[in-house]
């Protein structure tokens, strides 16, 4: 049955129908996604490669000025290399540019640590830090022994000094993000900053603040002098 007063089930709706403006609109976003997506590829696709720039040459052959004979590196599964050459000397050579190309950012911030100097990297919030840093005279030791390791031991000095100049014939031709990605993007925010060459003294300082990294009890050992009562 069927009431006159009810719409009938089978009336039928009306489709609005696009207007060429409607169309034009939805071309425009069409193209702007289009476009959208493209520059987004353009961009990673930059950035990867220049985040590449980087990365350690694992394979294919270098020549580098310093050495008196090839050196071969090997790296296993893990990317750890293994170091071969006829030499002391080459082999210190090659493992500074081999570190070089691995950790140099980890290497350049914790020679700074070592020497007070965070500031020169990061600004003058890190003036207090450096402050502090000073007062454990990493830096200072690390000198004297560096000139009595001149004047006493010359095998010691040159593997020192071969060591150094493998990290620099990395640092010679690379700046920015082709040190490291963090170096990169450090360069936006301090465009002034620029790695000073390797010297002996730095691995010295960086020893001494990797054994204060790895000496994780100096933590606790620090609390119980504050706690100690003084006499």
């Amino acid at each position: 049955m069927k009431f006159p007063w009810f719409p009938s089930s089978r009336s039928h709706r009306s489709t609005p129908r696009s207007t060429p403006r409607s169309r034009r609109i939805r071309s425009i976003l069409r193209w702007f996604a289009f476009c959208l997506l493209l520059v987004t590829v353009l961009l990673g696709s930059v950035g990867w490669e220049a985040v590449r720039q980087s990365w350690p040459v694992e394979q294919g052959q270098l020549t580098l000025p310093g050495l008196s004979a090839p050196v071969t590196v090997v790296r296993d599964d893990q990317g750890v290399p293994q170091i071969y050459a006829d030499t002391t000397a080459d082999l210190m050579f090659a493992q500074g540019y081999i570190q070089a190309q691995d950790r140099f950012w980890q290497m350049d911030v914790w020679r700074h640590v070592g020497a007070g100097r965070l500031a020169e990297m990061f600004g003058e919030k890190q003036v207090d830090t450096d402050r502090f840093l000073r007062t454990l005279g990493w830096e200072s030791i690390a000198q004297r022994e560096w000139a009595r390791i001149q004047a006493e031991d010359p095998q010691m000095r040159e593997v020192m000094e071969r060591y150094a100049a493998g990290i620099n014939a990395y640092l010679a031709d690379r700046r920015g993000i082709q040190l490291s990605l963090e170096h990169g993007i450090l360069g936006l925010l301090n465009r002034d900053y620029e790695p000073a060459p390797w010297h002996p003294v730095n691995s010295l300082t960086w020893a001494k603040v990797m054994a204060y990294d790895l000496g994780a009890s100096h933590f606790r050992e620090n609390s119980q002098i504050a706690r100690r009562p003084l006499r």
